[in-house]
């Protein structure tokens, strides 16, 4: 399993996105590192010292795999200054997670949602505190589109946790299903051993 760092840059977001995008080009290493913002991360559990710094001024996360965190960190060491940017932080992603809700009043639709979230997680993802609740009533047929009463009704929430890639992929899953609320991924993290 690939170890991945959440890398905390000081300086313009713009900035910050032109320089990754110059680093990935250059290095040949494609488009292997995550805009935290782009992939709904929140970043907000960072230690106080490096959040009264953030409120002070512009920042960008990013995540990137050990194999290219290093070289970044490098290049950022290197040339970031030019840019006006520098590294706030580094820290090792240790675990990743993210609550959802579905509501769905079709028995097709739930049943997708089960098979993408709840039935199929990639390796080292799991799903906890998941409940469900059916609910059917054979009285409410017709046009449901217009009526306030539904004849089947499918109702669960939960918790994926689990390593990075995996959780981002469920999340993406989650995301690009009609009915489900995908809350921020919240990450986990340690010191890393890992130094710009």
């Amino acid at each position: 399993m690939t170890t991945w760092y959440e890398i905390i840059i000081i300086g313009s977001a713009k900035a910050a996105r032109a320089f990754l995008a110059g680093f990935e080009a250059g290095s040949g290493s494609g488009r292997v590192v995550i805009d935290a913002s782009d992939a709904g991360i929140d970043t907000a559990h960072h230690p106080d010292s490096l959040i009264d710094r953030l409120r002070t001024g512009a920042h960008a996360a990013f995540l990137a795999p050990a194999e290219v965190a290093g070289r970044l960190l490098a290049g950022l060491t290197d040339y970031g200054r030019g840019c006006d940017l520098e590294v706030g932080s580094v820290s090792e992603v240790t675990s990743a997670r993210f609550d959802f809700s579905v509501e769905i009043f079709s028995e097709t639709a739930a049943a997708e949602v089960r098979l993408a979230l709840v039935e199929t997680p990639p390796d080292g993802v799991e799903v906890v505190d998941y409940k469900e609740r059916v609910q059917r009533d054979a009285s409410a047929r017709g046009a449901e589109l217009y009526t306030p009463a539904h004849s089947y009704a499918f109702h669960a929430s939960g918790r994926v946790h689990g390593n990075l890639p995996g959780v981002l992929e469920v999340h993406r899953r989650a995301r690009n299903l009609a009915f489900v609320k995908a809350g921020e991924i919240r990450l986990e993290t340690a010191p890393a051993a890992l130094r710009p």
